[in-house]
Parts: structure tokens; C-alpha cells; sequence
């Protein structure tokens, strides 16, 4: 049995264990201000597109409304989140856990380093966006207006392709949570540093899991599944980080 069918097993059965209800619902609550506030910033929109001359400093308020609400949901959201996968990381460890855990961020101390760690993380993701992904973007607009069919099939790949890589460098990302979970008293730099030290052997492990998921990933497109879709990738990748971030436990 492969590397990634035995985290997908193992993770099965620790979902199984009466944690597919935590893992869902936790997910339904981590999504929940991010799902209403694209429902709120849509109606707005359209109302305010309706009925609202676009030249108006109305107009200018609204959207600068919209922005500001964007942040704030971040500021909320990503604590949350977080919470999520550290009650996952908990699932994958057959340790004690409650639904509640989902907001063990929402502390002072914890709450700020929480941030600044997914901040940091987020900005090195961005720079690798911008390094694979924009240019491609750019061909693709430009041969969009300049109406070259053949260019623009061809840049439109290459996009994704690049979104493709992007997505295959950052998920050495993925076992800085785990280092986080383990130890919270070390700094987000030094977190940042060992878990990418401890994943460097590993990352095609990553990747072959990823792509294993695949199918399951397509199935998102339908809604449904992704609230057992989500659940059951979080659980997997923190059952794989758990044994890398051992090696830190180790030392």
C-alpha cells in the first residue's frame, strides 16, 4: 500500500471514529462569515449598480464598505480557521477534542500570533502566485483583446498550468500548522523555518496525496460534496503533517 492510500485509510477510520459531525460541522462554521458576506457584498452590488450613479462619492462609500467588510471577515475568519485545522490535527491524533476548540484562537496572545503566522504564510503563497500565475494572466488578456484564438487557447493553459505549480510549491505550506500545533511558545519564523526543513524530503508524499484527491476535488463543483470533501482532505493532510512534525517532537 502507497503513501497516500494509507493516509487516506488511516484518516477514514479516525473520521469514522464519530468525528465525521465535528469535522463537518466545524467546516459549516469556519465557511460560514466568508459564505455570507459574498451573499451580502453581491446583493449590495446589484442594488447599489441598479439604482446608484457609479461617478457618486455614495457610490465610492459602498465599495469602500465592501473592502473594509472584506477585511474584518478575514481578521474573524482566520483565527477560525485555524481552529478548524488544529481540531482536525487533534482528530488525526486520536486525542481529546470538542467543537468548541474551533475558537481556541480567540484568545489575546493566541490570537495575534495566529495572525501574524497566516499572514506571513499568506504573503510568501502571493509571491508565488505572482510569480507563476500573473504572467500567464497577462498573455491570456492580451491575447483575449487582440482576438488570436489559437494564442489565447494556448495562454489560457498555460494559466493553468501555472496555477498547477503554484498550487504544487506552496503545499510544502501545508506542515507549518502541524510545527504550530505542536508548539506554539517557538516563533512564526522559526515555525516557517522547521517545517519546511522537515517537509523537504516529504513534498512529493504532499503532491501524491493531492493528486489522489483529485476526483474527490472535481466532485466540489457539485456544492454537496464538498462538505465531506473538505473535511475528509483537512483530516488527511494533518494525519500526513503529524508524522512529519515528529521528527520535530523527536529532537
Amino acid at each position: 500500500m502507497n503513501i497516500e492510500q494509507t493516509i487516506k485509510k488511516q484518516s477514514l477510520a479516525l473520521l469514522a471514529k464519530d468525528n465525521w459531525g465535528n469535522a463537518i460541522g466545524g467546516f459549516l462554521i469556519a465557511v460560514l462569515p466568508t459564505v455570507l458576506l459574498m451573499i451580502l457584498d453581491e446583493v449590495i452590488y446589484n442594488i447599489i449598480n441598479l439604482f446608484v450613479n457609479t461617478n457618486t462619492l455614495f457610490y465610492q462609500g459602498v465599495l469602500s464598505f465592501i473592502s473594509l467588510a472584506l477585511v474584518v471577515v478575514w481578521l474573524f475568519s482566520t483565527p477560525i480557521f485555524t481552529g478548524y485545522f488544529r481540531m482536525c490535527y487533534l482528530i488525526s491524533k486520536n486525542q481529546d477534542y470538542s467543537l468548541k476548540d474551533i475558537f481556541y484562537y480567540f484568545n489575546k496572545e493566541k490570537y495575534n500570533k495566529c495572525l501574524s503566522l497566516n499572514l506571513n504564510i499568506m504573503i510568501r503563497i502571493l509571491g508565488y502566485f505572482m510569480i507563476f500565475t500573473v504572467p500567464a494572466l497577462i498573455f491570456s488578456v492580451f491575447f483575449a483583446i487582440t482576438s488570436y484564438v489559437a494564442l489565447l487557447a494556448f495562454a489560457i493553459t498555460l494559466t493553468v498550468m501555472a496555477f498547477v505549480a503554484t498550487i504544487f510549491v506552496c503545499i510544502k505550506y501545508t506542515i507549518v500548522p502541524c510545527i504550530y500545533f505542536e508548539d506554539e511558545s517557538i516563533s512564526n519564523e522559526e515555525i516557517i523555518k522547521l517545517g519546511l526543513n522537515f517537509i523537504s524530503d516529504k513534498l512529493n508524499d504532499c503532491r501524491k496525496i493531492l493528486l489522489s484527491f483529485l476526483p474527490y476535488i472535481l466532485l466540489c463543483f457539485f456544492i454537496v460534496p464538498l462538505v465531506f470533501v473538505v473535511p475528509y482532505i483537512t483530516v488527511a493532510f494533518m494525519n500526513n503533517g503529524k508524522w512529519i512534525a515528529s521528527l520535530y517532537i523527536q529532537e
